[in-house]
């Protein structure tokens, strides 16, 4: 019976812990206005591309994501201190937490008077499934300009979605790579993403 106790107490006092750690990165989250145009452009894709990434050439092609050093997303949003900060929250729990930090985000640009609707229709179009391989958390928006069109910014933190393997035991991944998408607001069409695998 002491065993027992003892094991509730030690998984109510885990879960609390959990809980704590995501209320603390909830409240990291950032909505904000830039006065930044990204002036991302539709060229055609860079030749040899499809043999640089036979793997994902059709999500290149179809989500029209860049995994470059030289990308406007990522020179502008990627490793910086902001989303830094969320790469040592841990995948337990990602796919109720998606939904947590994406209503966060939500109600921040409300409270911001910023186009809200439009945000929430992205994240509606975005679809997260339990069993993803990749665990992954709204972590920031940021609504800006391309070609002097306004567009929606949405910083992702992501990392392995099930426990791994470290030094012997089993622990969740960490939200320690990312994903930049950005967002035409009148159409909702992704323009560009870049990140991390």
């Amino acid at each position: 019976m002491k065993y027992l106790i003892l094991t509730l107490l030690l998984i109510s006092c885990s879960s609390q812990l959990e809980q704590n750690t995501v209320d603390k990165y909830l409240s990291l989250v950032k909505v904000k206005e830039l006065q930044l145009d990204l002036k991302i452009s539709h060229d055609p894709l860079p030749k040899g591309l499809k043999e640089e990434y036979p793997d994902s050439y059709n999500d290149i092609l179809n989500r029209r994501i860049y995994y470059s050093d030289n990308s406007i997303l990522w020179n502008n949003f990627a490793n910086k201190p902001y989303e830094s900060q969320f790469s040592e929250m841990s995948t337990e729990n990602w796919f109720e937490n998606w939904n947590k930090f994406k209503n966060q985000i939500i109600k921040l640009a409300k409270e911001k008077h910023l186009d809200h609707p439009s945000l929430e229709k992205i994240f509606n179009q975005i679809t997260q499934e339990p069993n993803n391989k990749y665990g992954e958390i709204p972590v920031g928006a940021f609504h800006a300009f391309n070609n002097k069109k306004p567009i929606w910014i949405l910083i992702i933190k992501r990392g392995w979605g099930s426990k791994l393997k470290n030094k012997g035991k089993m622990e969740w991944g960490k939200l320690s790579h990312i994903e930049i998408q950005a967002y035409d607001i009148e159409t909702l069409e992704l323009i560009q993403s870049d990140g991390t695998d």
